[in-house]
């Protein structure tokens, strides 16, 4: 361990760092506190490295490194805005709109207010729905708005078990959206962030009319976008799920490989020229000047930034003709950009990024050795292999836990998708060359088209393979214990020492045990669930490792497998029954009693409303534990509440924000219990209970 902190000396300082990051998180502390304690550990360390007292300089020096990342987190601090406010403001488009089915989602930086005492400066980061029209559709990042528009703050749907999207946003500064309608906007100028991004958006959107120049269009041009200029805007669902379920995602998010191949080409050009080879100086300037280029056009993502910072070091080495050791590189650039916002230690493709050259670093060349082939093709084929396998081993925890599904094809696709990512991005750069001549541009525009099509085409058929794509439960136990066993497992691969071995064996003891529990405790699980989903009803029973869903849309085809997924993967649920709400009492699930509106289940006496159940079906006053009601239903809670006693009232998203909001003031008169999902989010109730 000696040798390796002296080869990457970055990493022990790094981890305290990023030690001091997550308490931060989970631990508020004053920022002046923290500010000034790492001050004084300054201090400290300064005069025990003078004084020469390397045992005590060691701790002060940790912990000043942890201080420093809780003072990071608490400089970058930042407190959401919950107010619901109108105005007329200026925004300037941050990333490239999104189209959707009705309108354009971009983020935007809100510059200036137009409040009562005048024009006010603003710097509020926003969610931007503007209605989707011929004019809209033209919008690009960098453009500058004048709206007129009401800023709300944003809430998740209150599903069980759903996506975080108000932390998620919050980590990026962003608290509130407005939905702007055609008409309540004027474009005022084009290109109105940075100088940086100015040029870096105009060169992206030269760059995207060679493409359209070229002939591409559909998912060619979206793939090509995606591959060479990290532009996803143009992206359809259908397209990223096919790529999601082959695991070919990681090849439309610019990254270590697209900065390589990159790094490749700018060497091959600048490596020839005498000048450049005789001062290096200029080549260094030169080279990292392009690769920091390629990031801004690309969009800075985390794992574009990685991969410069890394690049850059490994320029910064050749020209002083030292040699970059890899760990330490990574721990750098993981340092600074944690350094400039703590937030992304959470962010997927951070994690991801990070993970994924980890595994690629340390297990490839143990995987390559285990087998000898002289053949190049078989040699090359086997590298990629190893490759694959490495980076899967790495990030599968981490792509478990948060999309709950693995690609169980992903080396199939990995031997041709990798290949002809490759190829795409050498092909981008000679479609660039070409472009000032017409017809050799159309030329090689329809045949790198037809490469991106057999690409495409590739995917979808993996997409299409039978047990393509595996839905797996990953908890977050599950999670930390599986990257336990790796470390424990990478430590025994480097030592061979048995301790580590018997250690990996208790861990895989405890996953086995956790994993038996929750089978028994799922085995007895009964659950109901009332979704909010605007406009539709969706109700769920489970009972043990099986559950229904009775669903109504006021649109078709309405996604009710997608609305359920998640708690269908977190309850481990085997046996899903979908029916419409019309047979609710004509095909009751199992162990359920049902009649006229009532359903029991779990010895709790469930009654429904809807429009074709409306409360005067009930002849007699009827107990019920709970009572739901759906679609608007013509009737008053009085006239409910005198056919049926219940012990609460749910009414779902299918009925106005109004009228649910009236049922609840009439409830809260008579003194029942009242649940509004507008309000409150999904109902969910334990039977057991």
């Amino acid at each position: 361990m000696k040798t390796f902190f002296h080869q990457a000396p970055f990493v022990r300082f790094l981890l305290p760092f990023l030690a001091g990051i997550l308490l931060a998180f989970y631990v508020s502390l004053p920022a002046q506190l923290l500010i000034w304690t790492a001050f004084v550990l300054f201090l400290a360390v300064g005069w025990l490295l003078w004084q020469r007292k390397r045992g005590l300089f060691g701790l002060f020096a940790d912990l000043f490194l942890l201080t420093s990342g809780a003072a990071t987190v608490a400089l970058h601090s930042y407190t959401p805005q919950t107010q619901t406010e109108q105005f007329v403001f200026t925004a300037v488009i941050e990333e490239p709109p999104v189209e959707r089915e009705n309108s354009l989602k971009m983020n935007a930086l809100v510059s200036s207010c137009l409040l009562d005492s005048g024009w006010t400066k603003g710097s509020e980061k926003i969610i931007l729905y503007i209605r989707k029209d011929s004019l809209s559709l033209t919008l690009r990042q960098g453009d500058k708005l004048m709206l007129d528009a009401t800023l709300k703050p944003v809430t998740n749907a209150g599903n069980p078990y759903e996506f975080d999207y108000v932390a998620y946003l919050s980590r990026r500064h962003i608290s509130r959206s407005a939905f702007v309608e055609s008409g309540n906007w004027t474009l005022l100028q084009h290109y109105a962030q940075n100088p940086i991004m100015n040029v870096s958006n105009h060169i992206r959107y030269f760059l995207l009319g060679i493409y359209g120049e070229s002939g591409l269009t559909g998912n060619e041009l979206a793939v090509a976008s995606a591959l060479t200029l990290g532009y996803r805007a143009s992206m359809d669902n259908d397209l990223l799920s096919a790529y999601s379920a082959s695991g070919a995602t990681h090849i439309l998010a610019v990254s270590g490989m697209h900065v390589g191949v990159f790094f490749i080409i700018l060497n091959m050009l600048f490596g020839k020229i005498i000048f450049l080879q005789r001062h290096k100086i200029w080549w260094v300037m030169l080279m990292l000047g392009c690769l920091w280029l390629y990031a801004i056009i690309t969009g800075m993502s985390p794992s574009v930034l990685r991969a410069t910072l890394m690049f850059s070091i490994i320029v910064t080495g050749m020209g002083l003709r030292r040699r970059a050791y890899i760990y330490n590189s990574m721990a750098v650039s993981a340092f600074l950009l944690l350094l400039v916002n703590p937030a992304n230690i959470f962010d997927v493709s951070f994690q991801l990024s990070y993970m994924a050259v980890l595994a690629i670093v340390f297990f490839f060349p143990k995987f390559y050795s285990l087998l000898n082939f002289k053949n190049s093709l078989a040699d090359k084929s086997w590298q990629l292999a190893c490759t694959s396998i490495a980076a899967q081993l790495g990030t599968a925890p981490i792509a478990l836990y948060y999309f709950h599904q693995f690609p169980n094809y992903f080396l199939l696709t990995n031997f041709i998708a990798i290949p002809m990512s490759s190829l795409i991005i050498y092909g981008a750069v000679i479609l660039f060359v070409l472009s000032p001549v017409p017809v050799l541009l159309n030329l090689w525009g329809q045949l790198f088209g037809i490469i991106i099509y057999v690409l495409n085409s590739f995917i979808f058929f993996i997409e299409k393979l039978p047990g393509s794509l595996s839905s797996i439960r990953f908890g977050g136990w599950e999670n930390w214990l599986a990257y336990t066993l790796l470390i424990l497992l990478s430590i025994w691969l480097l030592t061979r020492r048995s301790k580590y071995l018997i250690l990996s064996l208790v861990v895989c003891l405890a996953w086995v045990s956790g994993s038996v529990y929750y089978d028994c405790r799922d085995a007895l699980q009964k659950q109901l669930f009332v979704y909010h989903s605007q406009g539709n009803t969706v109700i769920q029973l489970v009972n043990g490792r099986q559950d229904m869903v009775w669903h109504r849309s006021r649109k078709e085809p309405f996604p009710v497998n997608n609305l359920t997924r998640n708690v269908r993967i977190a309850m481990r649920l085997r046996q899903t029954i979908f029916h419409p709400m019309d047979s609710v009492f004509v095909h009751p699930f199992p162990d359920i009693q049902a009649a006229d509106n009532y359903l029991c289940f779990a010895g709790k006496r469930i009654l429904i409303f809807d429009r074709l159940h409306p409360p005067r079906n009930l002849i007699n006053n009827a107990e019920a534990d709970i009572v739901i009601i759906t679609q608007n239903i013509r009737t008053n809670m009085d006239e409910i509440l005198s056919r049926c006693t219940p012990g609460i009232v749910v009414a779902d998203a299918s009925n106005s924000p109004d009228k649910a909001a009236l049922w609840e003031e009439e409830c809260k008169q008579a003194g029942v219990s009242y649940h509004n999902t507008h309000r409150n989010g999904a109902f969910v109730a334990d039977m057991n209970k």
